[in-house]
């Protein structure tokens, strides 16, 4: 039953997401009945359990800014076991963006997005330093971006700088 990839996820869940390390185990072990103890298998109840534990967080959070920064955390780990798996993780890089977008606004002030390309492509390039509303971020979702031609996929970010008026005060709402 011990098995390293089965272990540090029992020990990740537990620690960050306060997941009991008994009913995980016992979930394991009804998974292993279904569906055997293959390699892919394994992983496979991984990714089952982030998304148990993302469904289990639902409607706890007091507001919107403390929803999206957890399902940041969260789609951050669920990103990395993608990348250490060898699987396609554009969809949940992209989740992990929206969650940015989110959370980057400000009550009193206007903030738009900014890619910040990282020269990991020719395609990327032409989109660094593109600065737009962050409504606009949000609804046109640009990152990951999908004309990148990096190998491992796009690793672009967002930057959030504040609008600024001609005299370079913040620009209010």
């Amino acid at each position: 039953m011990k098995h390293p990839l089965i272990e540090s996820y029992k020990e990740m869940f537990s620690d960050k997401y306060h997941f009991d390390g008994e009913e995980f185990f016992a979930i394991y072990q009804e998974w292993i009945i279904k569906f055997g103890e293959t390699e892919k298998s394994k992983a496979d109840f991984v990714w089952s359990m982030f998304n148990r534990i993302a469904n289990s967080y639902a409607g706890k959070f007091k507001n919107e800014l403390e929803m999206y920064t957890f399902m940041r955390g969260i789609y951050a780990d669920m990103w990395q076991f993608l990348l250490k798996e060898g699987r396609d993780s554009s969809h949940v890089k992209r989740l992990m963006h929206y969650c940015d977008l989110k959370t980057a606004g400000d009550e009193n002030y206007k903030v738009n997005a900014q890619i910040i390309g990282t020269k990991c492509c020719p395609e990327c390039d032409e989109i660094d330093g593109l600065v737009i509303p962050l409504d606009e971020a949000i609804n046109k979702q640009i990152l990951p971006f999908k004309g990148c031609t990096r190998k491992n996929g796009c690793i672009c970010c967002y930057g959030f700088p504040y609008e600024r008026d001609l005299e370079n005060n913040l620009v209010r709402k």
